[in-house]
This record gives C-alpha cells, sequence and structure tokens, in this order.
C-alpha cells in the first residue's frame, strides 16, 4: 500500500520563471527559442503516470484539459516528472491559434502541451541544472503522443551559425511566420523559480523578443491568423 501511495504521488509544482523583455541578444552564451500562443503551465506527473497541471498564478487546471494525461504514454519510464510548457489549441490544420484556447469552454479544440523545459526526473531536482543540460535531458524523452505533448526545437547560437542564420535571421522567420517572438536564454543558466531580473551586473537568463507582431502559428506551418495578443494570456 505504501508503495502504491508513493507511486501516485505527484511532485510539487515549480514556480515558473520569467523572461526580461529586452532587446535581442547576439552572443553565442545564448540559445533561440519561438514563443508559443498559449497558456503559461506546470506539468507535473507522478511515477504512476497520474498528472496536475497548475497556471502560471498556480491555479489548478487539471479538469479542464484531461487530454493531456494520454499524451504521456511511456516516456517517463515509471518516474515523476515536472515539465515547464505552454498549453496551446489547435485549429482544424494542426495550426495554434489563442481564440480556440480562449473559447476552450464552449467548443472543444484539440490541444497540445508544448514542453520547453525539463525540471524534474525521477528524484532528481533539475532547477540548479544548467538549460543547456536540461533540454538535453528533454531532448531525450519520446512523448507517447507528440499530437498532445510536443517538445519544441532550441537552436544554439553555434546551431543557426551552421545554417547561414543569426539571431535577427531567426526573428524575422518568426516575423514572416506571424510569431509572437523569441525567447532567448544564457545556456548555462540555471533555473530560477518566480524571478524576472537577474542579478546586478549579470547576464539576463532568459529575454522575451517581439518582431512586432503577436499572434500565431509556429513556423514551418502554412496558416496564418492576425490579431493582437489579449491584455491577459493567462488563465485566472
Amino acid at each position: 500500500m505504501a508503495g502504491a501511495a508513493e507511486d501516485d504521488r505527484v511532485p510539487p509544482a515549480v514556480e515558473p520563471m520569467l523572461a526580461q523583455a529586452g532587446p535581442l541578444p547576439d552572443d553565442t552564451r545564448y540559445s533561440y527559442e519561438f514563443k508559443w500562443d498559449g497558456y503559461r503551465a506546470c506539468l507535473r506527473v507522478s511515477p504512476s503516470g497520474a498528472i496536475r497541471l497548475n497556471s502560471r498564478n498556480g491555479n489548478d487546471l487539471t479538469a479542464e484539459y484531461p487530454e493531456l494525461a494520454g499524451g504521456l504514454g511511456d516516456m517517463l519510464g515509471g518516474r515523476a516528472a515536472v515539465f515547464d510548457g505552454e498549453i496551446v489549441a489547435l485549429d482544424e490544420g494542426g495550426v495554434p491559434d489563442f481564440t480556440l484556447l480562449q473559447n476552450r469552454r464552449t467548443r472543444r479544440h484539440a490541444l497540445s502541451f508544448f514542453a520547453f523545459d525539463l525540471l524534474r526526473l525521477g528524484a532528481d531536482a533539475l532547477e540548479n541544472r544548467t538549460y543547456r543540460e536540461r533540454r538535453e535531458l528533454l531532448a531525450g524523452l519520446e512523448p507517447g503522443s507528440p499530437n498532445l505533448i510536443a517538445i519544441p526545437p532550441t537552436y544554439s547560437h553555434a546551431d543557426l551559425s551552421a545554417t547561414g542564420l543569426n539571431p535577427q535571421g531567426l526573428l524575422d522567420v518568426a516575423r514572416r511566420s506571424r510569431l509572437e517572438g523569441l525567447v532567448a536564454k544564457v545556456g548555462e543558466s540555471r533555473y530560477h523559480p518566480g524571478r524576472r531580473p537577474p542579478p546586478p551586473g549579470c547576464t539576463k537568463p532568459w529575454t522575451d523578443c517581439w518582431p512586432g507582431v503577436r499572434s500565431a502559428p509556429t513556423a514551418g506551418w502554412s496558416r496564418t491568423t492576425s490579431g493582437k495578443k489579449p491584455a491577459s494570456a493567462e488563465p485566472p
């Protein structure tokens, strides 16, 4: 009985680390991710596969998005985990659309959880690991259903250089694709729950970089949506 109770125990929530808006850094220390048009959320998983989903403000969203539990499959091998990411609503063409997410309570739409950080795996808390190490661990996981749990790409400065791009070029891709923008993250930075500003004199660990258009969809997908992002992009 004690073992079963341990298997059902969901790890505690981790307060999300926050980015600081700023100019796009062109620096070899950084990696770059696209911004997604969804709700920031913390996905927690017990060893038995039970999940809890919390909003950025700490509210329990589990009952609103029960289908996300089905995307985990055997990706964790019976290990507990905590993911940082975003809940994204997909239209009939598989394109993220924030308006559909807002209308979730009145109409059902396909959902994905875009997991862009891994904060716990098994007995190991990972906040003190570097961003690069956490992303390597995350990349080693294979979701049971990629349509429900997705691991979006990250691009190091070296990755961009190898393809003839620089960070501004990637931001231009975001602009042409009508994405929200980029988040630039220092590869050797730790995860600081609940924090936005860096310590005095330090490089910003996470930087939000806006292309001037705040809308979806994901780069590489053909359909686009237009319109400004609402003033509040988080669930209550």
